[in-house]
């Protein structure tokens, strides 16, 4: 991509694809096209998908619901949000989300520009070693989100992480 005093557009399906098993990204804007402002994502996801409750420091996050619904989790509330929501999410704020019964899609807006290096991470992660039960190897990764109650996971319930893993994010095989 070009540098911000450039500008640049992208038509429908443009966009560098992060492959991330079960689903996928595609990157829209990033630090070096927005000067570190902001980036936009556009995630894909199946079904029941959903990441562990997380924070992400000095980081603020938006979603745009294009299809589909999802369930967002924020500091104990839990809300619907079908096509055509949007949700911002403080830097600092417990969060999660959970994909409804269809595949969904939404725009994640990260500001500042962060989570890029993170995801291309946890691509290259998925296609090399078997991440769970253990996060270990994206230590240092690009804005590596603090995950919350993964104690509780891990002890006790490692299977359980594996196979939301193993399954692309999904907690069940149904």
């Amino acid at each position: 991509m070009t540098g911000v005093g450039e500008g640049y557009v992208l038509q429908p399906g443009e966009g560098r694809l992060i492959d991330l098993g079960g689903f996928s990204m595609s990157v829209k804007a990033t630090d070096e096209g927005t000067d570190g402002m902001f980036t936009l994502l556009e995630a894909e996801e199946p079904p029941d998908f959903g990441p562990p409750l997380h924070i992400h420091h000095g980081i603020a996050k938006a979603f745009y619901v294009l299809e589909g619904e999802y369930i967002i989790f924020i500091r104990g509330t839990e809300t619907r949000c079908p096509a055509g929501s949007f949700i911002f999410i403080p830097a600092e704020t417990p969060h999660g989300f959970r994909v409804g019964r269809v595949a969904s899609r939404k725009l994640n807006l990260y500001m500042p520009a962060s989570m890029v290096g993170y995801f291309d991470d946890l691509s290259k992660a998925m296609k090399t070693v078997d991440i769970a039960p253990s996060l270990s190897c994206l230590e240092g990764a690009d804005s590596k989100p603090d995950l919350i109650g993964l104690d509780d996971a891990v002890e006790g319930k490692l299977d359980q992480v594996s196979g939301f893993f193993n399954r692309g994010g999904r907690w069940s095989d149904e």
